[in-house]
């Protein structure tokens, strides 16, 4: 389907490692969790399983000339993608921008480290941070970066373009996150204030922003809560992330939610649909 104002093609195909049909879970009270490949923790979630086409990017492509940039967030299924993309990576060598939590998403979709670190050596691509650090297999555990972006890059400009000029644009990106950071000062204080009142404070939302916040200032939280399954029973800088039923023992007493998250109008529904008022909610706008 043609968007003629645009210019773009939409095709109404799911990306993958092979052409066929697959089953795609859609969670209706939380879409950004739905994918193809989900854990078995959703399904307290209410969910409908739609069958997808799938297809692969060296299929899509075929009849093109070249492939110079590809940006895939897909999910988790970054991998399947790139796995059906092999005659484009070794005859075009485009450049790769991603969104993938690395051991997380490996976990959930059923590969390791070295799949997809071998896939990538394969065709002599180089994968960096968005700070222009090149992301080994350690990052995959313990070492994992701030950020879950990252950049492939096989040809020698983009190689430089990833160690030296996106980290400058990142840099730039950080520096005026920083400055956002600095006007939510007064609300890191109330926090404090609320802490010293013996209120529970608790934080939602254990994404990029939560994760450099809580890097940055030490905040009395009690723990974090995620919608994200694979999240649960990990921790964001020490703080133990838990499932969103947590909260429910804490309705109607003395807390603070404190909501970090690109999300948060989302959030903050879901919070008042458990039964927390207005006032016990704070927002961080971060971004």
């Amino acid at each position: 389907m043609a968007k003629e104002s645009t210019g773009l093609l939409v095709i109404q195909k799911a990306l993958a490692s092979e052409s066929g049909e697959e089953s795609f879970t859609f969670v209706q009270n939380n879409p950004s969790l739905s994918g193809i490949k989900v854990s078995f923790d959703l399904m307290k979630y209410d969910c409908t399983e739609i069958p997808v086409a799938t297809e692969t990017l060296d299929s899509i492509l075929i009849d093109e000339n070249g492939c110079r940039l590809m940006k895939l967030d897909l999910e988790g299924a970054e991998y399947s993608a790139l796995s059906g993309a092999q005659k484009i990576l070794s005859k075009y060598a485009p450049l790769i921008v991603f969104e993938n939590e690395l051991g997380r998403t490996a976990l959930a979709q059923g590969y390791d480290v070295r799949n997809f670190m071998e896939m990538l050596e394969l065709h002599n691509y180089q994968l960096f941070d968005l700070l222009g650090n090149v992301v080994s297999e350690a990052h995959w555990s313990n070492e994992r970066p701030c950020f879950d972006n990252f950049i492939a890059a096989k040809r020698p400009e983009d190689v430089a373009y990833s160690k030296k000029r996106l980290p400058q644009l990142a840099l730039n990106g950080l520096v005026a996150m920083t400055s956002a950071i600095s006007s939510a000062a007064k609300i890191f204080n109330e926090i404090v204030k609320c802490h010293a009142e013996k209120m529970d404070i608790v934080l939602f939302g254990a994404g990029n922003r939560a994760r450099l916040i809580t890097h940055e200032f030490e905040l009395p939280f009690k723990f974090a809560v995620d919608n994200d399954p694979i999240k649960w029973g990990k921790k964001i800088n020490g703080i133990d992330i838990v499932d969103p039923t947590f909260l429910r023992p804490l309705v109607g007493q003395s807390v603070k939610v404190v909501v970090i998250s690109l999300a948060s109008h989302d959030i903050v529904g879901q919070l008042q649909h458990l039964g927390f008022q207005q006032a016990d909610i704070m927002i961080v706008a971060i971004g």
